[in-house]
């Protein structure tokens, strides 16, 4: 099995842009659930934010699949 290690201070975070995640939360409130960025879930050290943000940035967790 073969590790890649990055160092923290070297990844460069991607998360969803702002408007989107309003729009989810509005489309998700609509259908009587929720919808949230993941990496906004999640309890973490704020030294690892840059790592969360590149693993989760990008995924949503929602209340149903009807959402999704």
């Amino acid at each position: 099995m073969n590790v890649i290690l990055i160092p923290n201070n070297k990844i460069v975070p991607y998360t969803i842009p702002q408007e989107i995640v309003e729009r989810a939360r509005q489309i998700a409130a609509e259908l009587q659930g929720n919808a949230a960025p993941a990496y906004s879930l999640i309890k973490y050290d704020p030294e690892l934010k840059n790592s969360m943000e590149f693993v989760f940035g990008g995924a949503f967790i929602c209340s149903s699949t009807e959402i999704a």
